[in-house]
């Protein structure tokens, strides 16, 4: 009669052994997950500093003498997208890269990827090559060698930030440079003059509507 009762006794102090046991093991695997989740995390981040560093070096200037001056305005924008692609191996930076293809301002280039670029990575990143490849700059030459004297521009600049097409003022936001450049072809080289004192960043949008609409050919001249 009192077999019973022990034998259900000694059946409950088992019972602890194995479920102290089981407790241990669950801690142990825990433990274990909790570091390789760790270890996963540092190798993320580390995969991310190693793009950070990859897209700002495929920028250097040494990298780029192989493009040739004649390249058109679209084709180049396409080569830089394709170099900056292969430069990364994360999905965050090529999903990045793409994002940049999208920004409409050169001068906004910059900053976009400076500030996407530490919120993925948590740290400051600064790229001087990087910096330098988006910062429109002009050489400018004087008009007797760019264009024979009887060439008239198509497009002036004034130095108030104005632009004017065949001398009536122009909207870049309008379709009237659309239809300009429909007229007469987007292979047709374009001259573009400059009043003294305009600034390279004034031609910036000029610029970036002429991408858009696919000239290939833009001479600058300037007084």
């Amino acid at each position: 009669m009192y077999l019973k009762p022990f034998m259900n006794l000694s059946s409950f102090l088992m019972n602890r052994k194995y479920t102290s046991r089981y407790v241990q093991a669950i801690c142990i695997n825990l433990m274990v997950a909790l570091s390789f989740g760790c270890s996963d995390r540092r190798n993320e981040l580390q995969s991310y500093l190693d793009d950070a560093g990859a897209f700002c070096s495929v920028h250097e200037s040494n990298k780029w003498a192989d493009v040739s001056r004649e390249m058109s305005i679209e084709a180049f924008n396409e080569l830089v997208m394709e170099r900056q692609l292969e430069s990364v191996k994360t999905q965050r930076f090529k999903d990045l890269v793409k994002q940049l293809g999208e920004v409409r301002f050169y001068r906004e280039l910059y900053p976009t990827a400076k500030r996407e670029i530490e919120a993925i990575t948590g740290t400051e990143w600064n790229c001087p090559p990087y910096e330098a490849f988006t910062s429109l700059t002009l050489q400018r030459e004087p008009s007797e060698s760019l264009i024979s004297s009887d060439a008239h521009p198509d497009i002036q600049v004034t130095s108030s930030g104005d632009f004017f097409l065949d001398h009536q003022p122009l909207d870049l936001q309008s379709d009237q440079l659309r239809a300009f450049i429909a007229e007469r072809g987007s292979e047709s080289s374009l001259i573009i003059k400059l009043e003294k004192g305009v600034g390279d960043e004034t031609l910036e949008p000029l610029f970036r509507a002429l991408s858009d609409l696919k000239v290939s050919q833009v001479s600058v001249i300037s007084d």
